[in-house]
């Protein structure tokens, strides 16, 4: 059974911990390849799309 937080009391183990990160390599590829797509698969952008994604993953996770 999971133990729940109490009143008052903020949990360890919520979202925040998740959002508070650096975002992993995975993810920064994973965004920087939507990126490509979305803007139609241009060719010699790769560091631009990098970039545009760690900043975007950064900013979402409150890290900016």
């Amino acid at each position: 059974m999971a133990k729940r937080a109490k009143a008052g009391k903020t949990s360890t183990h919520g979202a925040d911990d998740v959002t508070k990160r650096a975002p992993t390599e995975e993810e920064v590829s994973e965004r920087a390849h939507q990126i490509w797509l979305a803007e139609g698969m241009p060719e010699g952008r790769e560091v631009d799309h990098w970039m545009r994604a760690r900043r975007e993953l950064e900013r979402e996770a409150g890290l900016e």
